[in-house]
């Protein structure tokens, strides 16, 4: 299987079931934000989601990448927000990347992120759809989710299905403390199976930063239940022995991963508690771009505010930076990324004047 092959079509539907009325669409800016089942549009792209990033998170020459760069503007977002939401309290995000037709939320996981404080986001599947797209799509919907909520780095989980195999989420293990990948398997290397069997390597390596940064992180891998030839425990056994803390390996029916008998328990339990408790288990350390500066010791979100805020600077963005700084020295005041904030918000152009 390679990375890069052409998107194939979609055999069964994953994971989402069709919710019952139609969500309410939300401008990127909403103020309040709003809960529930809600649709989102963003034009903004993350400093991480360019071409030339992406092929350097998939150790690749961004030529090497099939098609275009992608229009922001024109995905929609499925977007839930639990109707409890409290702006005083961080929230999870769990990217939902996987191959799907039905563009909605995944609604029987709903009373779940109720419970749990955690926010669902889906972009709508293109087709063709290409797979280094979804990754910047993701750290797209990271990045314009934290302008509008309160947002707990150290619980960010993307979940592929179908769509990407394990070189796809380990592309974002700076930036996401969780992974789901489900029925497509591959490594980067020859996997020795006893007593005379090996399986080739599939595809080129992680970079080693990323990998490195991959193996404390949560992984779940989901396979059929009723598919004898799955690549999972051969996939788990292979983690495990390149120094992977947390792999869990489940299966499922294909009635159960079918939206129409969509079952959420397996959600509930074991996955997300698994995930939960690795996260906490290894610190969140903030992404950065190869010419980021070094960031000083200290709370990791204010850390990664700052770190975004230098990216938007780079990219001649000085209002999003300016929003990151504003945030570090109102919530992060003691901090020491307060100082290098108050700096550069300070050698800042003056914001245009309102219209």
């Amino acid at each position: 299987m390679h990375p890069l092959r052409k998107s194939r079509a979609l055999c069964w539907t994953a994971l989402l079931s069709l919710a019952a009325a139609a969500p309410a669409t939300a401008p990127a800016d909403a103020s309040p934000p709003q809960t529930g089942e809600i649709t989102l549009k963003f034009t903004q792209r993350s400093p991480l989601s360019s071409r030339t990033e992406i092929a350097r998170r998939l150790n690749l020459h961004d030529s090497k990448l099939l098609r275009e760069d992608y229009d922001l503007a024109t995905f929609t977002f499925r977007v839930y927000v639990p109707p409890n939401y409290d702006p005083k309290t961080p929230y999870g995000v769990f990217v939902y990347l996987g191959n799907h037709d039905d563009n909605t939320v995944a609604t029987k996981w709903e009373p779940l992120f109720d419970k749990s404080r955690m926010i669902f986001i889906a972009p709508d599947w293109h087709s063709p759809q290409a797979e280094w797209q979804l990754i910047g799509l993701g750290f797209d919907a990271i990045d314009n989710l934290e302008r509008l909520y309160s947002i707990d780095t150290h619980r960010l989980y993307d979940m592929w299905f179908n769509s990407g195999h394990l070189l796809m989420p380990i592309a974002g293990a700076d930036v996401y403390t969780g992974m789901i990948l489900g029925e497509d398997w591959g490594y980067w290397r020859r996997i020795n199976v006893p007593p005379k069997q090996f399986h080739p390597a599939d595809f080129q390596s992680p970079p080693a930063d990323l990998l490195s940064k991959a193996k404390p992180h949560g992984v779940v891998l989901v396979s059929l239940a009723n598919n004898p030839s799955s690549g999972a425990a051969m996939i788990t056994m292979a983690l495990k022995q390149d120094g992977f803390a947390n792999v869990l390996s489940i299966s499922q029916t294909s009635d159960e991963l079918h939206y129409s008998n969509y079952a959420a328990s397996w959600i509930t339990d074991p996955v997300l508690p698994f995930l939960d408790k690795a996260a906490r288990q290894s610190p969140a350390t903030p992404a950065t771009l190869p010419s980021a500066s070094t960031l000083p010791s200290g709370n990791s979100d204010a850390q990664h505010l700052l770190t975004m805020a230098r990216l938007f600077i780079q990219n001649g963005n000085t209002e999003r930076a300016r929003t990151n700084l504003q945030a570090v020295l109102s919530r992060y005041p003691h901090d020491p990324a307060a100082i290098p904030a108050k700096k550069l918000l300070d050698s800042l152009p003056p914001p245009p004047p309102p219209q």
